[in-house]
Formats: C-alpha cells, structure tokens, sequence
C-alpha cells in the first residue's frame, strides 16, 4: 500500500525483454533504499513494482504483460523520468491517501490548468472505471463547486451554477442565443458594418469566430515551422501578414473578403505571442527568463486595453450605454 506522495525522482535506466515480459531496471536517485528487501514493492509512477535485485544504486523489476496493457509504463523509455515511493509499513505516517499501487486502466489528460501554487489536472477516466468514480459532495456550494463569490454571478439571468448543469446541446443553444445579444455585436462600428455590408447579427458573429478558430489552429503550427526555418522568418513573415490583412480588412469591400483578411489575421496573430516565448526560452532561464515573460504577457495585455481609449472621447458614451448580460448580485440573505 501506498500514500500517494512522491518520496524521489527516479529514472528508468534499462529495459530488457524477458519471456513476454519486460524486466526494467529503475535508477532510484536520492530514495533510500536502506531499509528496501528483495520483494520490497516500490510504486514507479503509481504502479506497484517488486524487486527482484538490489544493485545498490536502484532496483530490477518484472514488469508483466498485464502491467503493460493496463497502465502507461508502455510509454517509457531508457531516460524516462519516473516518481518513486516505497511501500508503507504499520508505523508509517499516513499523510495523504491509501492506494494499492494495482493499477485498473490508463486515463486522458483533458486539461491542465494553474490554480495559484497549484496545477490542476483534469482526468477523463476510461468508460467501464468511471462508474466506480463517486463525486464528493459539498454542502456547502451545494454541489456546485464554486465559491460564494461565484455562485452570485449571472449570465443572462443564470448563475454559474445552472450554466455548467446543462446538457451541451441546451449549453450550444444558450451560447448562441446570448452571442445574439451580445454588446459587441451592437457597437457602432459593428452596427455600421452590418449596415454597409447588408448582413445580420449572425454573420457579424463570423468576424469573431473565424480570427479564434484560424489562431487556434494555426497555433500548432508556429513552434514546428521556427524550428525548422528558424524563429525570425516565422515572426518576421507573421508581422506583415498580419499589417497587410489588418489593411485589407480595413478596406474589404464584403463581408467574404473581411473574413479573408481575419483569418489571415487569426493565421499570423500566433507568430509573434507564441514565437517570442520560445525565444526568451532559447535565450534566457530562471528568473530573468520569467521576468521576461511576465513583460511579454504585460505587452500583448496593455494593446487590447489601450486601443479603445484611441477613439475621440465622443464614441465613448454610446459604449457607457451597453448594458452587459454579465452581472454580480449580492446575496442578501
């Protein structure tokens, strides 16, 4: 059995196949193995392992065809890095979970996510475990897991809480029927390009949609293309396509053209925000390497604050007069 807690980072030295099997030797790093005995069990990235020998300096284990297809130790390789603890004994101090290192199946990093100090994992379990996976529930957010702040925010007259309750098709519909409504679809220059374009507030909607979606998936693109042609090329080129599609879409005659010239602007807009932090990378680490991030993020924030408050000061109280579906209600009771 087992906590849970990483005790040292090891790695995987050797892997040789035996029989069917694979027998893997562990270099086990600053673990003490002073008190480990032959067929001692240590948890190598959660997987309970025995050792069969005891070189000194790691262990030799059996690794069994069921391991193989069960777990995600299939993946590693000779320099693999791998999280170590060793087996509990009746007196160990007990400080995180009772775990049996016998691993059922291999889930799916769905997301990852920063949360102060912390990065949060989220896990899709496989089919035939998740129904053995019970929710913990809180009384105290009623199941919402949101904080009291939050559970006061309303979006178009729903909490956060309904919102995330509903089924992804009534979640599509919800968020098709608000982008409807949305204020920046009621902006003056976006009410002037219906107007001059003869469109609607759906294909309005387009000229956001199409610069996200050719961002996000140019996005994958941008790292592989600087290491192949190098990082300047790629920044280089990204800058002036995306001032030649700011020109054209400026001057588009249409609503066909302007959404050429966005995605054009979505396709090259990655260059410069992704390429740039592969270069502080290249260049710099440590702490000068993130305060050099930090103004990077600082940069790419203040353009999108700044550019509104270019316009005379004339246009400033049309905008004051949009209401957002986005409010706060206090809870009085």
């Amino acid at each position: 059995m087992f906590t849970g807690i990483i005790e040292a980072i090891g790695s995987i030295r050797a892997m040789t196949p035996k029989g069917g099997d694979v027998r893997v030797y562990v270099a086990t790093g600053k673990l003490d193995l002073g008190d480990v005995k032959l067929g001692d069990s240590i948890a190598v990235n959660g997987i309970c392992l025995t050792a069969v020998e005891l070189p000194g300096d790691g262990f030799w284990a059996d690794v069994s065809r069921e391991t193989l297809a069960r777990t995600a130790f299939v993946d590693l390789k000779p320099g693999s890095a791998v999280n170590l603890e060793k087996a509990l004994t009746p007196t160990s101090r007990l400080g995180g979970h009772l775990v049996s290192g016998h691993v059922d199946g291999v889930g799916e990093i769905v997301s990852r996510a920063d949360n102060a100090r912390a990065v949060q994992f989220k896990v899709r379990a496989p089919r035939e475990l998740a129904k053995y996976i019970a929710n913990k529930s809180c009384t105290s957010c009623g199941g919402s897991r949101l904080r009291e702040e939050a559970r006061h925010v309303f979006v178009d007259n729903r909490n956060l809480s309904a919102i995330a309750e509903q089924s992804i098709g009534d979640a599509l519909a919800f968020c098709a029927v608000l982008g409807e409504t949305h204020p920046v679809l009621h902006t003056e220059q976006f009410v002037q390009m219906r107007e001059e374009f003869g469109v609607g507030s759906a294909e309005m909607q387009q000229v956001v949609s199409v610069y996200l979606i050719s961002f996000a998936a140019m996005s994958l693109f941008h790292g592989p293309l600087s290491d192949a042609v190098g990082r300047k090329p790629v920044m280089v080129t990204g800058a002036a396509v995306y001032t030649l599609a700011s020109i054209g879409a400026a001057l588009a005659p249409s609503l066909s053209v302007l959404l050429l010239c966005r995605a054009l602007q979505g396709m090259s807009a990655g260059a410069g925000t992704i390429v740039s932090r592969t270069v502080v990378r290249d260049l710099f680490e440590g702490a000068q390497a993130q305060r050099l991030m930090s103004v990077i993020a600082m940069i790419f924030g203040i353009g999108p604050a700044v550019a509104p408050i270019m316009k005379p000061l004339a246009s400033w109280s049309a905008a004051a007069q949009i209401e957002s579906p986005v409010r706060w209600k206090p809870n009085i009771e």
